[in-house]
């Protein structure tokens, strides 16, 4: 598919994803880097999901079950957990975000999630579990190193794989840069392992460069900086003192 273009969303408030949304064909709800409890961020999708036709993503703020069941209460389009760096870990993020027989989600027929109402149940739980797009944030070494064998296992519950550019730098003592040629095989290998197994692959560029050099590579999900940064570049282009 043709690559889209986001970004993660870490300003607090309705505006910023409300114009994002408009403009974008997705936007991360960031919980583990922004400050927004999950009404805040129900309020935050709402805003953006009903202003324009972008994807809405919620990352999680931990690889927690009551985190992730609150997050789902809301009923974004996608959910993106981190911290996932084992098979073990990818395990659970499947289990606690999927009703059973896929894994073990709590159920409370009077949320979003279930039109706050008790009626058609298994119904319900079916197409839940079958409209999530689950992203996992693939961490570090550790991650790169297991995320064959968690591909194998889990990939008809996987969406989206995010491979984290600046953890895995740092993990490898490297410079987060597209122009760093072990970063650009690392993100080659991880492409041709979700491709091969129809997941689609997710990652950040800080440039427009960058953007045209992950479109090459075949990258589905292209997040370009966040909000803030993106904030901070309208008024470097103008500001010359």
């Amino acid at each position: 598919m043709k690559s889209k273009i986001g970004t993660f969303s870490v300003i607090d408030g309705l505006v910023a994803p409300e114009i994002l949304s408009n403009n974008l064909d997705f936007l991360i709800l960031d919980s583990e880097h922004g400050l927004e409890n999950s009404s805040e961020q129900r309020a935050r999708f709402y805003s953006s999901a009903l202003s324009g036709n972008s994807e809405i993503f919620i990352r999680a703020n931990s690889l927690d079950r009551t985190i992730i069941q609150k997050m789902l209460e809301i009923k974004p389009h996608g959910l993106l957990i981190p911290q996932i760096t084992t098979l073990k870990d990818a395990e659970n993020a499947i289990d606690f975000s999927f009703f059973p027989p896929i894994g073990s989600r709590g159920l409370s027929p009077y949320t979003r999630a279930f039109d706050y109402a008790a009626d058609n149940l298994n119904k319900k739980k079916e197409s839940l579990n079958k409209g999530l797009k689950l992203g996992l944030l693939i961490e570090g070494k550790q991650g790169m190193k297991n995320l064959e064998e968690i591909l194998k296992k889990f990939s008809e519950h996987i969406f989206l794989i995010y491979f984290g550019i600046f953890d895995y730098s740092n993990s490898l003592g490297i410079e987060p840069s597209l122009s760093n040629e072990k970063l650009i095989n690392s993100l080659k290998e991880l492409c041709d392992l979700c491709h091969e197994q129809k997941v689609c692959v997710g990652t950040i560029a800080q440039s427009p460069d960058d953007i045209r050099k992950l479109q090459k590579l075949n990258i589905d999900y292209i997040v370009y900086k966040n909000d803030s940064e993106i904030l901070i570049d309208g008024i470097k282009s103008f500001n010359c003192t």
